[in-house]
């Protein structure tokens, strides 16, 4: 406890700590809810080592882009790489919003009818996160970090496939093969791609339920990258929609006023990169994280159907 108030007063040395909550432990980051002269603040500290500081950058650089456009997330105070008073941890500071735990959970509770009003808000929102135009553009880069010329090169899983083929026994050598060739085959068909901002972790629990049960605001930007937007359906949305009866309507309605009409491509784009992020995510589960167990047998589900290209 010592150590976080040590690091809130390097990070803010304008704010003055008044008293420090439980901390709360969470798959990727601990959270703390701290009382302090400018109001009650929200700080976490990453339990997953954050290890390119670029995307720390453009973390600050995309929240104060939609602090400015009056986008529905709580206020970024401060974000610090490596805090040395913390063992080197990433420390993010941010306004605390009151809001009710564990969204998903009170979402499955509530009638699909009720539900809409959620997730109109919710596809305003995103629509607005996927239309924004980018005042300057940090580079294409990967998943790690790396930069690379086209956005082709930076979402290829090259090593991702070459991890995943080390393993016959969680994908099977021959559907690995097909996968590789589908995903060659979907990045030679591209068109070209105008960045945006995704999110890259858009389920329900990085959101925040507003009065009376309906959407309040977008949270947890820890991941977000300068990619194509058709991404933040392939990795999570898609899911969300699909498990939540009734939910797709009013969001898609919802989020083309905002954004517009999807793009003829955007079939061939969403398909494409959730065989990526299946790649990806299977590497994962390699790694240990049992949160991608399911994935080997969705992404032979995605074998499955019929490839666009």
């Amino acid at each position: 406890m010592e150590d976080l108030r040590k690091a809130l007063d390097a990070a803010l040395p304008d704010v003055r700590v008044l008293t420090v909550g439980r901390r709360v432990e969470g798959y990727a980051n601990d959270r703390w809810t701290v009382e302090s002269d400018v109001g009650r603040l929200l700080v976490k500290v990453r339990r997953i080592p954050e290890e390119d500081p670029r995307q720390v950058e453009g973390q600050l650089r995309a929240q104060r882009w939609l602090s400015e456009i009056g986008f529905p997330t709580p206020e970024l105070l401060c974000v610090v790489w490596k805090c040395p008073q913390l063992g080197g941890r990433q420390l993010s500071v941010q306004r605390h919003v009151d809001a009710v735990d564990e969204t998903g959970e009170v979402l499955e509770a509530t009638p699909a009818d009720r539900r809409a009003a959620y997730f109109e808000g919710l596809g305003r929102a995103v629509g607005m996160l996927h239309s924004f135009e980018l005042p300057e553009f940090g580079g294409w880069l990967d998943d790690t970090g790396t930069r690379h010329d086209t956005w082709a090169e930076a979402i290829h899983p090259g090593d991702a496939l070459r991890s995943v083929s080390a393993h016959p026994s969680v994908v099977p050598p021959d559907a690995l093969a097909e996968a590789e060739r589908r995903i060659e085959n979907g990045l030679s068909a591209l068109p070209d791609i105008r960045p945006r901002l995704v999110h890259r972790d858009l389920h329900v629990d990085n959101t925040l339920l507003g009065p009376g049960g309906g959407f309040g605001a977008i949270i947890d930007f820890e991941m977000v990258r300068e990619w194509d937007f058709p991404y933040d359906f392939s990795c999570r949305l898609d899911g969300v929609l699909d498990f939540f009866a009734g939910s797709k309507e009013p969001f898609m309605g919802a989020y083309r006023e905002v954004a517009g009409e999807l793009p003829e491509s955007f079939a061939l784009r969403n398909w494409l990169y959730t065989g990526i992020y299946q790649i990806l995510a299977i590497e994962e589960f390699i790694g240990g994280n049992e949160g991608y167990a399911r994935i080997p047998q969705a992404l032979l589900a995605w074998l499955d159907k019929r490839a666009p290209v």
